[in-house]
């Protein structure tokens, strides 16, 4: 039989995993928008050296669509709010 020290380590032990899971999802944002100035920041220096816009538009294109998958997944697993108790 658990004991109540055996279900408050299991509870701390979760809260540890949940908290590293938020941090690792709170930064995915910022990921994102890193990638994405750095593909800006590369596709206008393809340009400059007379790189094809639409291939780099097409690169930047397919980033896109992987990041709304990215953030589709995290949306599909995001458990809704619990309904208060009355």
């Amino acid at each position: 039989m658990a004991t109540a020290s055996d279900i408050a380590a299991a509870v701390a032990a979760e809260d540890t995993k949940i908290d590293a899971l938020i941090a690792i999802v709170q930064g995915i944002p910022a990921t994102l928008a890193a990638l994405q100035a750095q593909v800006a920041a590369a596709q206008a220096a393809a340009q400059a050296a007379g790189a094809d816009p639409t291939a780099l538009d097409a690169i930047k294109a397919t980033i896109q669509a992987e990041g709304a998958k990215v953030d589709a997944e995290i949306a599909a697993l995001t458990p809704a709010p619990a309904a208060p108790n009355p």
